[in-house]
């Protein structure tokens, strides 16, 4: 973690390591961010400076730097309270329409921070006092108006990244109302992102097919069952397909990855306010592991991009080979098979084989988990 740099070309931190206690925030008023990241509008200096808050905030609670405590307050601060405090994440379908996954990212990222700092960091003389009610503004004006109701055009990685963004979110802001929201949209979400044979989808066209993401375009009564098989990448056969097969699974290994971080850590946060998400969805999410991770070491390490039971015409996506990397998996592997003794020699193997040579650690909705999910009570 101390090694590891920013490689976000749009943020003036970037090349900088996360450690660095030089690391100078960048707020901005309004942040933008378009689709595929353009527009760039501030978008990658608040995903650099949240991960840099969490970084700082790690090595003060590993280490006890006091500079790194009084970093990433400073870092929050500058973000929730500071002149330049943002105000808003811009989020429209024409200009700006990954503003909902931005909320999803920093709103997953900034209150792993800011827990932290909030109960275990005391200043002393001049130094700055953490604000911890405007950075709970901060999280209702950019995160809840963004993630409460999703996004109309689904994609599991979304959908996920929203409901852990809005559970983390809540938590924060002690919000019950805002949790009960978010817990209802990652149960009703969780479904459509992992398919389990025996789903059934409520409306009769699509008799046979997967659940349909709720409250998304794909939630419709008009929706015709070629539209709906696109949302999940085209299998080449209709269900039932291999258990645990992911929206995400036929198109790269990055949003596989992805998703799987989201779940996870809305699953272990859960598991410390008392909700057990991780029994609730065990079956579905351990499975999902097994089967991408299977189909992923297959094509990364086995040199096999078209695996054994692969439903798709087209290969495992190998030309994105930094996506696994920098989400790890290993929030769930830390559950399963650390935690409950869980099986899992698919994940075992990826983790093994393929994410522990990683050189980039940090990236929502996962960052630095290799030392913060290494075998954790």
């Amino acid at each position: 973690m101390l090694a590891d740099r920013c490689t976000l070309p749009g943020s003036v931190n970037n090349g900088r390591a996360w450690s660095d206690i030089s690391w100078t925030p960048n707020p901005r008023t309004v942040v933008g961010r378009g689709a595929g990241g353009s527009p760039s509008e501030g978008d990658q200096d608040e995903i650099a400076d949240s991960i840099a808050a969490y970084c700082h905030a790690l090595i003060w609670a590993y280490t006890g730097a006091h500079a790194s405590a009084v970093l990433a307050t400073t870092i929050m601060n500058a973000w929730a309270v500071g002149p330049n405090a943002v105000q808003t994440h811009l989020f429209d379908t024409a200009t700006y329409p990954e503003g909902g996954i931005l909320s999803g990212w920093t709103g997953g990222m900034w209150p792993r921070a800011a827990e932290i700092i909030r109960y275990t960091y005391t200043p002393g003389g001049s130094e700055p006092v953490f604000d911890a009610a405007g950075f709970a503004a901060m999280l209702r004006r950019t995160v809840f108006p963004n993630v409460r109701d999703g996004w109309s055009g689904g994609g599991g990685s979304w959908l996920m990244s929203m409901a852990g963004a809005h559970i983390a979110s809540a938590i924060y802001c002690d919000d019950h109302t805002e949790l009960a929201a978010g817990l209802a949209q990652f149960r009703a979400w969780l479904p459509a992102v992992i398919w389990m044979p025996g789903d059934v989808n409520r409306w009769p066209i699509l008799t046979g097919l997967p659940v349909s993401p709720a409250g998304t375009i794909y939630d419709q009564p008009t929706q015709t069952s070629a539209g709906f098989t696109a949302y999940w990448q085209n299998p080449t056969s209709s269900p039932p397909w291999p258990a645990g097969l992911m929206s995400a699974t036929g198109r790269d290994p990055t949003h596989v990855g992805m998703t799987i971080a989201s779940i996870s850590n809305a699953c272990e946060t859960m598991r410390l306010q008392g909700v057990d998400l991780w029994s609730e969805s065990a079956d579905r999410v351990s499975t999902a592991m097994e089967l991408n991770a299977g189909y992923l070491h297959a094509a990364f390490i086995d040199g096999n991009p078209t695996p054994a039971g692969w439903p798709f015409t087209q290969p495992v996506n190998t030309s994105i080979v930094d996506g696994v990397h920098r989400v790890t998996w290993r929030a769930g592997y830390n559950h399963f098979v650390n935690r409950m003794g869980v099986a899992m020699p698919n994940t075992s193997a990826l983790i093994t084989d393929f994410v522990n040579p990683a050189t980039m650690v940090a990236n929502p909705p996962a960052a630095f988990e290799g030392l913060t999910f290494p075998g954790t009570p």
